[in-house]
């Protein structure tokens, strides 16, 4: 989904995730996707709550072990509804 031309992230998107070094008791098990479990409480994209630097996530391996939670790095700061 994009909005202006970019893309909006909400919380039913999945990311892919690249070069994770995560180890599990000497085992490779590097983070492949991360998943969103809380977004914005007022402000949607196509009816889904949009993902926030705050938002909860949950990344996983690719054999959907949790791995942690992601950072949200950089993002757009405002909205203006209409």
């Amino acid at each position: 989904m994009t909005v202006s031309g970019q893309q909006v992230w909400t919380v039913s998107s999945t990311l892919n995730v690249t070069a994770c070094p995560f180890m599990v008791v000497q085992k490779s098990q590097p983070c492949v996707s991360v998943g969103w479990i809380t977004g914005a409480g007022r402000v949607t994209s196509g009816g889904e709550p949009v993902v926030l630097r705050t938002s909860g996530s949950l990344c996983r391996s690719a054999e959907q072990i949790p791995q942690g939670k992601a950072s949200v790095l950089d993002c757009q700061t405002r909205v203006k509804g209409m």
